[in-house]
This record gives structure tokens, C-alpha cells and sequence, in this order.
């Protein structure tokens, strides 16, 4: 190990020998145990071992022949093993094999048992198959823990990234933008992003909420290597940036580093001449000499058989591992304490660096870290409110106080250099579309004596005790999901992306289902129309205008330039047909269009079905198994059947169309027109007829009076159209009341179902639930400004407000399995607020709880006058419910008694005189 000073080695190098695996098998992947006893390696032979840590730190323990080394052998694998990973508890070990299985581990009391007719010696400790996740169809090459240890990443060479409960063992979804290989998964300790990275020379960051993406980063990677075993990427502990591999900038490979929130590279590791398949960060936080600044150490190991170690405070490493391992370095770990390295080799060994602080500097204890951290992202232990995804936005607070601070730590440092404010640049997804927003960024430049520019992000400070709230207000708008170039009239213009999905935009998964809705980006409404001459406007209504500024009136949706090619899916691949089937393959319909119009092709597995040529361009597409609907420039639409006649002439619209939705597996289709007329037609053939015709001009004005745009519309699994705006609203066209309803907004920050919201249910994420994260999310990039916005009410009374909110929109949307949860959860708060203790009491509780069980109890007789009550809801018998549900709920809290034995005795009376 040569020192970046060239000083005497500081750095205490050892291979221990013992450890090993059979018949000198590479060691593919290393992981230490977060007590620190322990640590685990995967080999070549096919199996997991887990060893004591202490005899490789301790010679004498090492000599010692009483003291165990090999605690267990693991041998369930049929295929050598690539990557083993301890869960943040140290309770479980995962494994992730080329047989494609990933296993999870138990370590359990007793001791332990070695496998029938095996050859190795008996285990020490007992470790068990706790759960055995089978989703993958190719080897398993990485896997991550989330920070929380409830969810699991796992990574392959089918070009598949999925993640797994680890509650229940289910698959809770499946991420598909990697083209190639996924060789590298990683997790935010945060908890708020996913990183992946593939042979596909990209860098793919994930949101977990909905498991969207967030960025695609393709540059540092152009000129990489294509084949390297894997790209195990790393996050740093203060979460502000992640640290990829497998780059390069000439003349040598790089590790480049991809700051939080903007996704860019503005620093590399540099020095190795072979890829950087392996990064790890010390999982602690560390202070230099003068305690006044906080860094963070990574290692980054090659297939040069190199390592280095540096500091992220420092422009060179700290030191250079030259001649320690004969092959590839694939797999690196830090023990707890941050100062010793754990690296292992395909040359089968293991190699320890154990550093000290006078070479990569002072370990922040436990409460000087926690404090970094909450200034950084705010109190996340205690929030309740949405996780900042910008720790920048955290300049917007108030200050807080000051003699909280452990001494002679500044989170903050003083910046002598500033860089002005930067707009981050539109970030295009994987489907064509822009994602990401204008963020502030605060940097530092600093150069260093061989005169390299460094620029290091830092947390922006928040207005300083004593000075004018005014001369540092900075206004903060909702974030848009597709954020425009602003034109020189002032006025956000969109830019067509390339088309995908019909010619509409981003889809989400979690939105809605992806064949029932179609998206464009985020429309501003054109200038009003001319305001009408004083002699036309009333004397009464003239005093008024000339002292009140009237808001814009919207009169038309924009329309995009048309692209050249737009093309959507028809019908998903059935993955359980046949090998040989047609139906594993989409169905496609593409439209080229060209100056003499546009050629529509439908195709299956490259083979085409159906094709036509149409004198206009087309601008939108949409369609399923039943029917492909087809709009165009001139205002006209073009139904098509599933042989591609033409089911009906073309049809005229009021205008041009904006949005374009067919139900999921049925004859519905959603239009929006520019001159903002929604329709809803049924075009099931000989039966035809207009469901819904709505000018929804209402709706516009009243969402968009704050400068937001319509992003979104589509339909809901009920039929009922759904539109949601860039803050995050969300409104439910109501049938029968013939009006929009607002089913989510930011007006429950407080609640304690806003952050609950993120975990998907039993059967994953509902409709109203999606729309409400939606919402939150939009407001957390509204930072703390959107606290002061909501409701002046206690957090116990906007929970329960925003409960009556979630059980309402679970019954419009017609969404029963929420509705029941919902409803569950309502009642148990009402319960709550009605004890006697007076910090929880809530006067009208015991009122409102009466009147939902008076609502689900219904007449005592047939003779009763409340002729207009409906024993149903959803389907489900109100009184059933009751039984079943609310009954159960309220006996659980013990102050309820009396009300639960009132409500039994009136239900038990209502049934016996219905009979």
C-alpha cells in the first residue's frame, strides 16, 4: 500500500489464509455484518460462508485454535454465488446466485447443523432459509437492502431489476429500463431513491415511491468497457451523492460520482487503467484535524487488481493497493466502525486494510452525525411531512436553534468562492419525456495545489438570526412533472418530446393502469380572450372591476408540434403463453408521418398485421384488443378494428385533440379536445353512443388560477375520468352530481397517513392512494413553504379530516379493498379521540362516530321514513360492514364500551325486525 505522501505505510495490511473457499474458488463478493462480529463471502464453489471478524483484526485470536473462525457454510445454491449482502439489522444475510435465486438467511439461536454429506466442518451458528425469492431468469449479479430492511433489490443478466417485500416475500414490482446486463443496485440511505446501473452504458435513478425514473444518466459511461463482471455502485452516508463505476475519461477508467438531485457528474475518481467494477463508502461520517468540516472515505477497486482509498476532502487518494491481489478486485466492505477495509479478489482471497485517523481523519460520533443529517434533510425520525428530495430546499426554513449543534462542527462551512444558481436541465426518461425540475444548487469551488477545480455541493443555509425575512425570501412554485424552457413571452412553452404511448407522454405505473390513460406534458392555457368593452359590462359589475384584477379566463389547450413518428402498445406480452406463441410478443401501431400525411402499421413480434396510408398527419394514438382509435391534425378521428378495417367513417371532434385514453380491456374511449370539451364514447360496434360531454372550462380555471397546468387525464378503473394538474391536485368527474370532486390536494401535510401513504398495500398501490402521493410529493418539492399552506388545524384533527377525504375517494373511485382499509382506519381514529384523556379528546368524536354507525345501521323497521337509505355500498352490505369492520375496530380500544354494546343491541334489533 504506497501512502499519497510517500511516508511510511499508516495503512496495516493482512490475508488472513483461513479465509477461503474450496479449491482456491474466486470470492465474488464480500459483506460485513453491522455489529461488527462477523462478515460473509460468496464463492465460486457455490456456497456462502460466514466468518468471525476478530481473528483476521487479532493475530493472537488468529493462533488461537480454541477461537472459531468459519461460523457457517451455506450450501443451498446450485450455481456459484455473486453477491451476499447483510440486512441493516444484522438478523438476516441475503445471496444472490447464477442459478438465479435469491436467498435470504436467518440467524437463529442453537447451535449449527452442516448439510447431509458434506465435507466441511459442523456449523457454529445457526443460519436458515428464512425466504427463497425466484422472479429472475438469468444469474443474479447484485443486491440491496433497503435502509429500513422491508424491501430487497436484486439485479440480473435478464436486464432486470426487481424488488421484493420482505415481509410477505411477494414482488412488489419490476423495474425494465435497462437494455442489458444490470450489473450494480443500489439504495439511498435515505430510502428515497434507487440506483442502478447496466452494460447498456447507463446509470438509471429510481424513485421508491412509485418506482418511476428519475434520471437516465448516459455520459460518463459513453466510452466505458462492455464487459466487466460487475458495476457495484455505492451511495455516500450523507446521501448526497452516488458513486458509479465503470467510467472513463481519458486516459484513464474512472468511478465518476453523481450528485443528488441534478444526477450530474462533476467529479471522477481517476487512476485506474483497467474498470472500476466495485465502490464502498465507510458507513460513517468523519471529521479532518481542525473538526470544522465534514468528508466521507470510498474505496474503489478495479480490474487492474487495484484498489484506492480516498477522501472526498482530499484531491489525491490516501492511498494506492498495488500488489495485493493477482486478479480482479470485485467486491469491497467496511466494518461498522469505519476505519477497516474488507476487500476479496477472483484470485480466491481475502485482504484487510485497517486504517487510522490521523490518515482519513476523526469518526463523528453518533449524535454529532445525527445532527449533520438533520440539518441536511431535516428531522427524518420525527417528520411527518415528505422527505426532502433536494437537501438544498432546507435554506427555506427557519433557523433552528444554534445551541443544539455538538461543538466545533460546522455542517455548513463557509464557501470562498460561490457559483451562481444553475437550472438543471430537463432530464428525459426512457420513454421520451422530460422529467426533473429547476433546482437551486449550492456549490463550493475550491482549487487544489496542482490547480484542479473541485466543486463540492453543500447544504444551503437557512436566514440567519436577526435578518429581514424579506431580503431572503425566494418564492418556490409547485414542481411541474414536466418542467418547460420558458419563452420570451414570459409564458411556458411546451416542447414535444418524442412520442411514445400514442402520441401522449410519461405513463406511471403507479398513476394508473398503463392501458388506460393516455399523458401529455404539462399544457399552459393560451392568453385569454380580449375583455369585453366598458359599455358592454353592467354599472354595478364596472365599480367592481376597476378596484379587482380579474384572473385569466382559459379558452383553448396549446397543440404540439406533430412528431415524425408516434407509436404505442395495443396489448401487452403474455409472458405465460407458449415459447413459440405470437402472444409473447406486444401489439404495436405506429404512425410515420410525413408532409403527404402518415402510414399507420400494426405489427406483432416485427411481422406486420394490418397497415393504411391517410392523407393527415396523426397526432394521437390509443387504443387495446378491442379497437385502435386514431386522431389527427384536421380535428378528425379514425376507429379501427382488430383486422384494421375501418370500424366507422371518420368522425368529426369539436376540436383538435389534446388527450386520447381507451379503457383498459373495453370499448370506452376519453377525449379532450383544445377547446377543452371532454368526451366519453362508448365505440362498441352497432351500439355507439356519447357517455359524457363536459366542458370542462369549470375545471381549468378553477386549477390553474395558482399558474399550474393540466398534466394528466385519464380514466379510472371505474370509467370515471380522472384529471390531475402539475401541484398534484386531482379531480373525479361525479356522475351523478354532474361536477368535478377533488380527491387529492396538499391540504393534509400534518396528517399521519401523508407519509404512510408511500408503503403499497396487500394488493399494492390503490387509486386514490397513487393520487395522494401524487400530491405529496408535489408539495415536498415545494419544501417547507407547503407546511404553512395547509390547514391551521392540530395534526390529530388533520388526520382525521384527511381520513373522511380517503374514505370518500375510495367510494367515488369505486375502490373497495381501499374503502375498507380507509374506513377501518377512520373509525380506529375516532375511537381514539373519544377517551377522556384530554391531550387525544376530540368533543364531536363520539357525535361523528354515532352518525357513521346510525349510517350503517339504517332504519329500525321497514316502516321507517328513511325510505332513502341504500343498504349497499360498493356492492358490499352496509350492516355486513358494520359487523364485520367498525364493530371489531371500536372494541379494540376499551373507552369505546359502552358505545360498541349500543351499537350491537340497535344492530341485532334492526336485523330481526327487517326479517
Amino acid at each position: 500500500a504506497t501512502p499519497r505522501d510517500g511516508t511510511s505505510a499508516m495503512v496495516q495490511v493482512y490475508k488472513p489464509e483461513f479465509v477461503a473457499h474450496d479449491g482456491t474458488a474466486p470470492i465474488f463478493s464480500v459483506d460485513c455484518a453491522p455489529d461488527g462480529e462477523r462478515f460473509a463471502t460468496a464463492g465460486g464453489d457455490q456456497k456462502v460462508k460466514v466468518w468471525a471478524l476478530a481473528p483476521v483484526l487479532d493475530r493472537e485470536l488468529e493462533a488461537d485454535e480454541d477461537a472459531p473462525k468459519c461460523l457457517a457454510t451455506l450450501s443451498d445454491h446450485f450455481g456459484p454465488v455473486n453477491c451476499v449482502r447483510f440486512s441493516k439489522n444484522g438478523r438476516f444475510l441475503a445471496s444472490g446466485s447464477t442459478d438465479t435465486n435469491v436467498l435470504v438467511y436467518a440467524l437463529s439461536d442453537g447451535p449449527g447443523k452442516s448439510a447431509f454429506g458434506s465435507t466441511d466442518a459442523p456449523n457454529v451458528e445457526n443460519w436458515s432459509i428464512a425466504g427463497k425469492y425466484r422472479g429472475h431468469s438469468s444469474d443474479v449479479i447484485d443486491i440491496a437492502w433497503s435502509p429500513d430492511d422491508s424491501m430487497l433489490a436484486s439485479c440480473s443478466l435478464d436486464n432486470l431489476v426487481i424488488i421484493w417485500d420482505c415481509r410477505s416475500g411477494a414482488m412488489i414490482t419490476t423495474l425494465r429500463g435497462h437494455t442489458s446486463f444490470v450489473k450494480g443496485v443500489a439504495w439511498d440511505p435515505i430510502g428515497k431513491f434507487l440506483a442502478t446501473q447496466s452494460d447498456d452504458k447507463t446509470c438509471i435513478i429510481w424513485r421508491t415511491d412509485d418506482w418511476t425514473q428519475v434520471a437516465k444518466v448516459k455520459e460518463p459511461y459513453k466510452a466505458s468497457m462492455g464487459a466487466t463482471f460487475s458495476m457495484r455502485l455505492c451511495w455516500s452516508p450523507d446521501g448526497k451523492a452516488v458513486t458509479t463505476c465503470n467510467s472513463y475519461k481519458k486516459p484513464s477508467h474512472t468511478a465518476s460520482v453523481l450528485e443528488r438531485s441534478t444526477w450530474e457528474s462533476n467529479f471522477d475518481f481517476v487512476g485506474h487503467k483497467g474498470p472500476v467494477v466495485a465502490v464502498r463508502f465507510s458507513p460513517v461520517l468523519f471529521t479532518d484535524e481542525k473538526k470544522d468540516k465534514v468528508h466521507t472515505v470510498i474505496a474503489c477497486g478495479s480490474q487492474d487488481c487495484k484498489l484506492t482509498i480516498w477522501t472526498t476532502n482530499r484531491p489525491k487518494p490516501v492511498c494506492i493497493v498495488r500488489k495485493c491481489f493477482a486478479q480482479s478486485v470485485v467486491d469491497l466492505c467496511w466494518t461498522p466502525d469505519g476505519y477497516t477495509l474488507l476487500a476479496c479478489s477472483t484470485d480466491g482471497t481475502l485482504c484487510s486494510f485497517k486504517f487510522e485517523a490521523s490518515e482519513i481523519g476523526e469518526k463523528l460520533d453518533a449524535a454529532a452525525a445525527e445532527s449533520f443529517l438533520s440539518e441536511t434533510y431535516g428531522d427524518i425520525r420525527k417528520s411527518r411531512a415528505p422527505i426532502l428530495e433536494d437537501p438544498s430546499l432546507l435554506g427555506f426554513e427557519a433557523p433552528k436553534d444554534l445551541d443544539a449543534m455538538p461543538l466545533n462542527v460546522k455542517t455548513t462551512p463557509p464557501a470562498p468562492k460561490r457559483i451562481q444558481p444553475v437550472k438543471q436541465a430537463p432530464i428525459r426518461s426512457s420513454n421520451g419525456t422530460q422529467s426533473g425540475a429547476t433546482t437551486i444548487l449550492a456549490q463550493r469551488e475550491t482549487v487544489s495545489n496542482d490547480g484542479r477545480r473541485r466543486i463540492v455541493p453543500v447544504a444551503a443555509a437557512g436566514p440567519t438570526a436577526g435578518t429581514p425575512v424579506a431580503a431572503q425570501r425566494v418564492q418556490l412554485q409547485p414542481l411541474p412533472t414536466n418542467p418547460q424552457p420558458v419563452g420570451s413571452d414570459g409564458l411556458k412553452r411546451r416542447i414535444e418530446p418524442t412520442a411514445v404511448n400514442g402520441g401522449s407522454g410519461f405513463e406511471s405505473q403507479l398513476d394508473a393502469p398503463a392501458a388506460k390513460r393516455v399523458t401529455l406534458a404539462p399544457t399552459q392555457l393560451q392568453a385569454p380572450q380580449p375583455p369585453p368593452m366598458p359599455s358592454q359590462i353592467p354599472q354595478r359589475e364596472q365599480q367592481v372591476a376597476s378596484t379587482t384584477v380579474s384572473a385569466p379566463q382559459p379558452s383553448t389547450l396549446p397543440t404540439a408540434p406533430i412528431p415524425n413518428t408516434i407509436h404505442t402498445q395495443l396489448v401487452s406480452p403474455n409472458l405465460e403463453a407458449d415459447e413459440d406463441s405470437a402472444e409473447r410478443m406486444p401489439l404495436l401501431i405506429e404512425a410515420k408521418n410525413s408532409d403527404r400525411g402518415s402510414e399507420l402499421v400494426c405489427s406483432r413480434g416485427g411481422k406486420s398485421k394490418w397497415t393504411d396510408q391517410v392523407e393527415r398527419r396523426v397526432t394521437h394514438i390509443s387504443g387495446n384488443k378491442h379497437f385502435a382509435a386514431v386522431a389527427f391534425e384536421d380535428g378528425t378521428l379514425q376507429l379501427y378494428s382488430p383486422s384494421g378495417r375501418r370500424a366507422l367513417p371518420s368522425l368529426l371532434l369539436p376540436n383538435r385533440a389534446a388527450f386520447l385514453v381507451a379503457g383498459q380491456d373495453d370499448h370506452t374511449l376519453l377525449i379532450v379536445t383544445t377547446n377543452l370539451v371532454l368526451l366519453v364514447w362508448d365505440v362498441t360496434p352497432g351500439k355507439e353512443s356519447c357517455m359524457l360531454n363536459e366542458v370542462i372550462i369549470a375545471l381549468i380555471r378553477n386549477a390553474t388560477r395558482s399558474g399550474v397546468a393540466l398534466s394528466n387525464v385519464r380514466l379510472s378503473n371505474c370509467g370515471a375520468p380522472i384529471a390531475t394538474f402539475t401541484n398534484g391536485h386531482a379531480y373525479v368527474f361525479h356522475k351523478n352530481l354532474q361536477t368535478w370532486v377533488r380527491v387529492a390536494d396538499q391540504s393534509f401535510l400534518k396528517s399521519e397517513f401523508t407519509s404512510r401513504l408511500r408503503q403499497p398495500g396487500p394488493s399494492g398501490f390503490g387509486e386514490v392512494q397513487a393520487l395522494q402521493i401524487s400530491a405529496a410529493r408535489a408539495a415536498a418539492h415545494m419544501g417547507p413553504a407547503a407546511l404553512l399552506q395547509s390547514g391551521g388545524q392540530q395534526p390529530k384533527r388533520e388526520t382525521g379530516r384527511h381520513l373522511e377525504v380517503l374514505v370518500a375517494g375510495a367510494s367515488i373511485l369505486k375502490s373497495e379493498a381501499e374503502y375498507k382499509s380507509w374506513l377501518a382506519a377512520y373509525v380506529r381514529h375516532l375511537t381514539s379521540e373519544c377517551g377522556d384523556d384530554p391531550r387525544t379528546m376530540f368533543v364531536g368524536a363520539e357525535a361523528q362516530l354515532r352518525e357513521l354507525c346510525d349510517e350503517f345501521i339504517g332504519p329500525l323497521s321497514l316502516s321507517s321514513t328513511n325510505s332513502t337509505w341504500e343498504s349497499e355500498v360498493l356492492g358490499i352490505s352496509k350492516r355486513k360492514l358494520l359487523r364485520e369492520l367498525i364493530i371489531p375496530t371500536m372494541a379494540a380500544n376499551r373507552s369505546a364500551q359502552r358505545l360498541v354494546s349500543e351499537v350491537v343491541e340497535l344492530l341485532e334489533s334492526a336485523e330481526k325486525r327487517n326479517k
